[in-house]
């Protein structure tokens, strides 16, 4: 075999379906692209940008490679799958689309389609004659610009996943692109996703949110409708809520989300919701809403995998510790004033007494923690190492796994993570050595120098 073989997966005589899954892996795939990260900053226009030139211009690219490899992608429909038309990609052109298009053969089609190709309404009207092969439709760059179309002839009955995204979150859209909207929505039966970034939430919503299995719902509209949203909705699996006003939620009634496992919210409390089966919950806000996401966990029995991301926490933070009994999971990332506190608290609070105590049996069931202690000062603070081993040596070196007071079994800390700005001593380092050497199954992270 000559080297040029060894580098073509194409004469290397790799079977084609083998070479078919790696150039899709040079692809990225429009359905994976999330509009945001969850719990952080949203991505930006750049950047979002810059992952759908990726994906659009992906086959192109793979044939710009040498002649054996064009041939290979243009009789690949698997890989013209992925469409994202922007005012800047090929795809502006009627007749570029209609090409891809052709290559895509009959496969059902994932669409990212940017609204800054209003005048360009060839390409609109193309697509939406093929609305019967759409799988996956996002609208990218909402505008206030005015956009009509007919839509009594396109269906989308393949359609499983609906996104709305704006970037440009000073324009308003009209009316007229939220009728559009709602025709889509209403033509498509097999529904299952929609991830809605617009402050005028969808009307269909209303009648086809119980077919609904994951809803990413990010907006700023008054609380009441953010409740009406998740009563249309009492089905979905995965929640992912972003809630960007200056209003604290007030609560909207009791809202019953039987089936809920995975919920993301972010500044949005859930209060007056009841989630029995919900496994992982991860909250980002402020801390002053931490009392008001008690009763929400206090009715989640099944919940063993708990994400905090707070700010100017405290008090209220140690006290909810005592709620969480069934978390196996804990990530804590917190923004405080007053980092000495906190840090030697919940040392404090989550070492286990092995002899008696209130606090005997506080979250038995916890097997990985991670704490990320951030210093609005950005000054070093110290570590009470003490502290510190005593509540690993607690968790973690007690064979056979002891029996607390009440007879819960506790078990093993399978990993430590701390991070943060804190100083932890030569001393205290050591005897975290010497627990890992005792505690072969620990796996410690700890970033606070000596």
């Amino acid at each position: 075999m000559s080297a040029s073989q060894l580098v073509d997966p194409i004469s290397s005589l790799l079977p084609p379906e083998l070479i078919t899954k790696i150039f899709q892996l040079c692809i990225p795939q429009l359905a994976q692209i999330p509009l945001a990260d969850v719990l952080s900053t949203p991505i930006s226009i750049d950047l979002c940008r810059r992952r759908h030139n990726i994906t659009a211009e992906g086959p192109v690219l793979l044939c710009r490679v040498s002649r054996t490899w064009k041939d290979f992608v243009y009789d690949c429909p698997m890989l013209w799958t992925n469409i994202c038309a922007h005012a800047s990609s090929a795809l502006r052109n009627p007749n570029a689309f209609s090409s891809w298009l052709a290559r895509s053969g009959n496969l059902p089609l994932a669409v990212c389609i940017s609204l800054d190709l209003l005048h360009h309404i060839d390409v609109f009207t193309i697509i939406f004659n093929c609305s019967a092969r759409i799988r996956f439709l996002k609208f990218l760059n909402i505008t206030g610009e005015d956009m009509t179309w007919d839509l009594t002839s396109s269906l989308f009955t393949q359609l499983d996943t609906f996104a709305v995204e704006s970037l440009y979150v000073d324009e308003d859209p009209l009316p007229n692109l939220l009728d559009m909207i709602s025709a889509i929505i209403t033509t498509a039966p097999h529904l299952r996703s929609i991830r809605w970034n617009l402050d005028d939430a969808p009307t269909p919503l209303v009648t086809i949110g119980s077919q609904l299995k994951e809803l990413d719902f990010s907006t700023d509209v008054p609380d009441e409708r953010m409740y009406n949203v998740l009563r249309a909705c009492p089905n979905v699996v995965k929640l992912i809520v972003k809630y960007y006003s200056d209003m604290e939620p007030t609560g909207g009634g009791d809202v019953l989300l039987a089936d809920l496992q995975i919920l993301y919210s972010y500044s949005f409390a859930m209060r007056g919701v009841v989630a029995p089966k919900l496994r992982r919950f991860a909250f980002s806000g402020h801390s002053d809403l931490t009392p008001n996401l008690l009763p929400f966990i206090q009715h989640s029995p099944q919940l063993d995998d708990l994400d905090l991301n707070l700010t100017y926490a405290d008090h209220d933070l140690i006290q909810m510790m005592h709620h969480l009994s069934p978390i196996a999971r804990l990530k804590i990332i917190v923004r405080t004033l007053d980092p000495i506190f906190l840090t030697n608290e919940m040392f404090k609070t989550l070492t286990f007494h092995r002899e008696g105590g209130a606090g005997g049996c506080l979250l038995p069931n916890l097997r990985h923690l991670d704490l990320r202690i951030e210093f609005f000062d950005s000054r070093p603070f110290d570590i009470n190492g003490i502290l510190l081993v005593n509540m690993l040596e607690s968790r973690c070196h007690c064979p056979d796994a002891p029996i607390a007071p009440d007879g819960v079994v506790l078990s093993h800390l399978e990993s430590f993570t701390f991070l943060g700005a804190g100083i932890i001593t030569h001393e205290a380092r050591q005897h975290l050595q010497s627990l890992q050497l005792q505690a072969p199954g620990l796996s410690l992270h700890i970033n606070a120098p000596v």
